[in-house]
């Protein structure tokens, strides 16, 4: 089921909370303030127009999102807090362009998403977060080693910001602190919502394998285990700062986010069937951050045992093979020339490696490189640009953009995704033809 069905009973939640909320009812001068200022007064967030033009042929306007973000923070007493984010999205561009023809397209059109929903307990020592959330454990910039337990929705691929599409899940978080210096999180999560792909026909639908001359492809419904104790997630991260370095132990006992896909050959009917499917996984790694000559070093490393990978050897039980992949990056950031500059290098290593295996390489290798730039010295003008080059394929993927904040309040934002790469069904190079323009504008309250 959409996570996003649960809209309904949560936003009752979210108005309820905000109406009994400790109102601001009176301004100086003792009236009562009007609707706007109430409303702001009960709520953080934010209004936002995200629209898309495909600059490679055909040529058109791809996305015309409004968001209307509302955020509400409420303490009670020193030891309780209600934490609530509702997002609510209206996609135009599904009302503008009559050629579209994507599959659940209400899904995509218009939405109403709780990307928070927590009570949180504080005391001495001792922290516990429950409800709707989203966990980060990632010390590089979107590389993911680390970074496994929210899932992904892939709508826009990974085009848009990581922030806006990792899927919040429902969980419990607890972390008891040692000392101010060292402290152990527990992760314990029933929530079975995995990684949405974008649908079929949507700008960004992921390429599919070709079939074998001969064959007809049947595509069956997603395998997904149901919610119940023994199929619960659980999560452990050890995380201290000790002689000028910052490091942490993780471990994630989950089920892989993105499926994998089970195949089955008739021979009778030449028939291929392909299921997505989920499985188990056990993911141990780490990281460590430092200080040298001024610039910022940080290091992860995972073990993700228990991947599946596709072969196409159909002697082989369901053409799905289980294998240990190692996952590592090192990222280096600082500033100079003015300019603050991020480069990375990740690999994933699939050890016991069998050239059966598809299309996955045995080494993937990939590099990243952020700079940016303020352009005046109010710091109101900024730009940036960031480029991902994966070496396997030749794959690139390049974001300049310009963000200009008008006021304390409203800022926009001028960009370009320019993709490309050496075939057309490898990581970017299936979007070759999305090259994109896109403009935002925000206005926080």
């Amino acid at each position: 089921m959409n996570t996003r069905t649960f809209f309904r009973p949560i936003s009752l939640l979210f108005l309820l909370c905000a109406l009994a909320a400790p109102a601001q009812a009176q301004d100086e001068n003792n009236e009562s303030p009007g609707i706007w200022k109430k409303f702001s007064g009960a709520f953080d967030g934010y209004i936002e127009n995200n629209t898309a033009y495909r600059i490679a042929e055909p040529t058109g306007f791809t996305k015309v999102k409004n968001s209307l973000d509302l955020k509400f923070n409420q303490n009670f007493g020193d030891v309780v807090n209600l934490k609530l984010d509702l997002l609510g999205v209206y996609d135009a561009i599904y009302d503008l362009d009559d050629d579209l023809a994507v599959e659940d397209e209400e899904d995509y059109r218009a939405y109403v998403d709780p990307r928070e929903v927590t009570l949180n307990l504080s005391f001495q020592k001792f922290e516990m977060r429950l409800g709707r959330q989203i966990v980060n454990w990632e010390k590089t910039d979107s590389l993911r080693v680390l970074d496994a337990v929210n899932p992904l929705d892939l709508q826009e691929f990974i085009f848009a910001d990581l922030a806006d599409i990792r899927i919040p899940l429902w969980m419990g978080n607890f972390e008891y602190y040692f000392t101010p210096d060292y402290s152990l999180q527990f992760l314990l999560i029933p929530d079975m919502t995995f990684t949405e792909l974008a649908h079929t026909g949507s700008e960004f639908e992921l390429a599919r394998a070709a079939v074998p001359a001969g064959l007809t492809l049947n595509v069956a419904d997603e395998e997904t285990p149901p919610v119940q104790v023994g199929n619960t997630e659980y999560g452990l991260r050890f995380q201290g700062v000790t002689g000028g370095w910052d490091f942490s132990l993780n471990y994630l006992y989950s089920w892989n986010d993105q499926p994998f896909k089970k195949k089955t050959l008739n021979a009778s009917t030449s028939t291929l069937t392909v299921t997505p499917a989920h499985a188990r996984v056990n993911i141990v790694g780490g990281s460590v951050v430092n200080v040298f000559f001024g610039t910022v070093v940080r290091f992860e490393l995972a073990a993700k045992i228990g991947e599946r990978f596709s072969v196409d050897d159909p002697t082989v039980k369901e053409m799905v093979v289980d294998k240990t992949d190692v996952e590592y990056a090192l990222a280096f950031e600082r500033d100079f020339w003015d300019m603050s500059w991020l480069l990375q290098a990740y690999q994933k290593y699939i050890l016991d490696y069998e050239e059966m295996i598809t299309p996955d390489d045995e080494v993937t290798t990939l590099f990243t490189l952020r700079v940016a730039k303020d352009l005046n010295q109010e710091e109101t003008l900024k730009t940036e640009i960031r480029a991902e080059y994966r070496a396997n394929d030749g794959d690139y993927h390049i974001n300049p953009k310009l963000e200009y904040a008008i006021t304390d309040a409203w800022k926009t934002t001028f960009g370009f995704d320019i993709i490309g790469g050496g075939d057309d069904d490898s990581f970017y190079g299936q979007f070759d033809e999305k090259d994109r323009v896109y403009a935002e504008l925000r206005y926080s309250f």
